[in-house]
Order: structure tokens, then C-alpha cells, then sequence
């Protein structure tokens, strides 16, 4: 695990599955920026937040538009909802 800048990582996720062709759907990004770090394993992290997002561009209607939020929870927790 090492710091990981979390706002970052969740728009490299975001513009790679943006990069796939069938994708259409729109994205809304409701946090802070720039979030606090987070002491993480980025990899996997980014596996875990790629396999999320790209299940709600999935299972959503076309034209539906793709939430992620990120808020700090206390002094060493972040939740993140999709």
C-alpha cells in the first residue's frame, strides 16, 4: 500500500471506460477536489473501481448518467458510492 491520490484514479478509471466505443453514458462527479490521499494498493484499487464503474455503464439505460461520489468518513476512511 502508498498514498494514493483518489480523485486521480477514479478519472483515469472513468476516461478509460470512456475510451471503450459502446460506451455512452455521462458521468457526474460529486466530491471534493482534491480528495485526501488514501493508503491504498493503487492497482488493485483501480481494478476494484474499473470492475464498479463499469458495471453501472452496464447495467444502466443509455442515456443515464453514471454517479460517483467520495466523501472522507472520519480521519482514515472514504466512502465511495457509484
Amino acid at each position: 500500500p502508498r498514498p494514493v491520490l483518489l480523485n486521480r484514479l477514479i478519472e483515469k478509471v472513468i476516461q478509460n471506460i470512456k475510451g471503450k466505443a459502446d460506451c455512452k453514458r455521462q458521468f457526474s462527479l460529486n466530491y471534493a477536489n482534491p480528495l485526501p490521499e488514501v493508503w491504498a494498493d493503487p492497482d488493485k484499487l483501480e481494478q476494484v473501481l474499473t470492475n464498479l464503474i463499469d458495471n453501472a455503464v452496464k447495467y444502466s439505460y443509455e442515456d443515464s448518467t453514471v454517479t460517483i461520489s467520495a466523501q472522507p468518513e472520519g480521519a482514515d476512511k472514504m466512502r465511495i458510492t457509484i
